[in-house]
Parts: structure tokens; C-alpha cells; sequence
């Protein structure tokens, strides 16, 4: 084969391979780099949220005035279900207290002050632990890089993302977000076959939180947030764990306490749905230990409502 046949053959072959991945990426947009929507991208993997809703943020055209942060309990919370307001479910898996306030300001940076800002709390977010996780400039910084939505287009990684995606349209059981930052799981269910021994459920709380410390910096936190947005409507809700057992042993019912306390100083509104009730032993109100079903989310949502009706900014 003549060369020059041989390198347009080449040439021609790579183009159409590359223009194939610029096509798979664009209509699948696994990073959420736009607010396209088609067959292909109904249904996404939440593989990476706190760069996910950083660059949904970052590259939506949408507009919204109010933002909810907290970790994956927060994630199962459907934003339309918050009616007063255009709110951004800004949830991240394993997020912490300590990255709200980065998140909020960049939030503010794109959408302008937030109207209402809610933190969704559980007991793991008043405790003190490890956690290795990129600050929130990282994710930002990726957004705001030059070339960032196009560099998406040609990226390997990015394309496995795709292929993932569609994959995730064919499996019965699945978590996934559609492309209005709505998250569901479907086909999971808790085992319903348990008892009520709360003197088992005490013993079981000693051994998980003898060694639990409450986090020194929770307080440190909540008053940042308070500082840095005096006319924001501050909504804290202490979300509901299935089976709280923490509550059976002094110890942990102490640094919930204190959860609770630290964060009514700096909050308008606290709400708290931690207790020991019908919904929190229910197996059927959660996916599984510690995520509810969005009815409950819901019904979270519709709980508040009212009293922020009462008290408008």
C-alpha cells in the first residue's frame, strides 16, 4: 500500500474513532457539564457528585436562589419537594460540616446570596473522624478551568463514564440520578424480619460509640455559616436514622445533644426528626440502614414548609 493511502486510511480511521467519542460524551455528559437531556443521559451514575454538582452548577443555565447541603441522606431529598423556593440539592456522599461553607460560597458566586440555605444533619455529622476527601476548591477549580466542558468531550475517562451510564439502564437494582438532580434507588428493599429488644439495641450502641468523640470544630462550622451569610434563612434538619440507637447509650445521646444545641445557636429554624418514632423503625421508610425513601424525604420537606410559611424572611 502507496503511503500516502496507507496515512490518509490512518487519518481518516482516527478521525472518525475521535469524532465517535466526541458523540458518545456529549450526548451522555456523565460529568454534568450541561443541561442536555435525551435518551442516552436520562438515567446517571453518581460516581463523583461533589465534581458532578460543581460543574451542574457551574454550567447550568437554570437558576436558583436557595441550596441544601449535607451528606448522602441529603442526596435522597428531592429539591422540587422544597416549595417556597428554587433550591439546589448540593449533597454530597460523605460530605462533612466543615466543606458546607465552601460550597455555599461558591454557590453564591454563581447564583448570587442564597435565600434559604438548609443543612441536613445526621448523628455521623456531629461526630469527630478521618476523612480523606479533596477540599471543595479542587472541584471548583476543575469547573472553572479553561477548556473544562470540552476537555470532557475527548476524555477516556470520560467515555467509560458513558459506557457505565448506559450500561446502568439495563440492571433491575440501581442507584442513579436523573438530569434534574434527582436521585433514586431502585429495587431495594430493607429485611423487615427484626425485633424491638431495646436492652440488645443499648448494648449494641456501647460497642459502636464507646470511643466517639463529638466533633470540636461542629460549632466552629455552624457560626462560620452564620457569619458569612447574615440575611440567608439558615434551616438545619437532624434527619432520621433508622433505629437510632445512639439515643440508648449516654454517651452518644450526649454528643447529639450537644449536636443539637451548637446548632440551634446559629440556625433560624432547627428541625429535628432524629427521635425514636414510628418512622425510624420502620423498615419500610429506608433503603437500607441509614438512606429513607424519598415519601419520607417528602414528607420532611412538607413538615418544614409550614413553618417557614410562618416565619418569611
Amino acid at each position: 500500500m502507496p503511503y500516502k493511502d496507507w496515512f490518509y486510511k490512518t487519518l481518516t480511521t482516527l478521525s472518525i474513532i475521535l469524532l465517535l467519542v466526541i458523540a458518545v460524551n456529549y450526548l451522555n455528559d456523565p460529568l454534568w457539564v450541561s443541561d442536555r437531556v435525551n435518551f442516552l443521559n436520562k438515567e446517571q451514575q453518581g460516581f463523583n457528585e461533589r465534581q458532578q454538582k460543581t460543574n451542574k452548577l457551574f454550567f447550568t443555565e437554570k437558576k436558583y436562589d436557595s441550596v441544601m447541603l449535607g451528606n448522602s441522606k441529603v442526596t435522597y431529598i428531592n429539591q422540587n419537594h422544597f416549595k417556597n423556593a428554587k433550591l439546589f440539592n448540593y449533597a454530597l456522599s460523605d460530605m462533612r460540616v466543615f466543606e458546607f461553607d465552601d460550597y455555599i460560597n461558591f454557590f453564591k458566586e454563581k447564583m448570587g446570596q442564597a435565600k434559604y440555605i438548609i443543612l441536613g444533619i445526621d448523628f455521623s455529622s456531629c461526630l469527630e473522624r478521618e476523612v480523606k476527601i479533596q477540599k471543595p476548591e479542587f472541584y471548583i477549580q476543575n469547573s472553572k478551568s479553561n477548556f473544562y466542558q470540552y476537555k470532557q468531550l475527548l476524555s477516556y475517562d470520560t467515555l467509560l463514564y458513558s459506557f457505565r451510564n448506559f450500561l446502568k439502564i439495563f440492571s433491575s437494582k440501581k442507584t442513579i440520578y436523573d438530569r434534574n438532580n434527582v436521585k433514586i434507588k431502585q429495587n431495594y428493599k430493607m429485611i423487615d424480619d427484626f425485633e424491638i429488644d431495646l436492652k440488645e439495641w443499648e448494648e449494641d450502641a456501647k460497642k459502636d460509640y464507646q470511643l466517639a468523640k463529638y466533633n470540636k470544630n461542629f460549632e466552629k462550622n455552624f457560626s462560620k455559616i452564620r457569619l458569612n451569610n447574615p440575611k440567608s434563612k439558615i434551616i438545619t434538619i437532624f434527619l432520621p436514622d433508622f433505629m437510632p440507637k445512639f439515643l440508648f447509650y449516654d454517651k452518644s445521646k450526649a454528643i447529639y445533644n450537644s449536636c443539637v444545641k451548637d446548632a440551634e445557636k446559629y440556625s433560624d429554624l432547627v428541625f429535628n426528626f432524629m427521635k425514636f418514632n414510628k418512622i425510624t423503625i420502620d423498615p419500610n421508610n429506608y433503603y437500607d440502614g441509614s438512606h429513607f425513601k424519598p415519601e419520607i424525604g417528602k414528607w420532611i420537606m412538607d413538615s418544614v414548609i409550614p413553618y417557614i410559611i410562618k416565619k418569611p424572611l
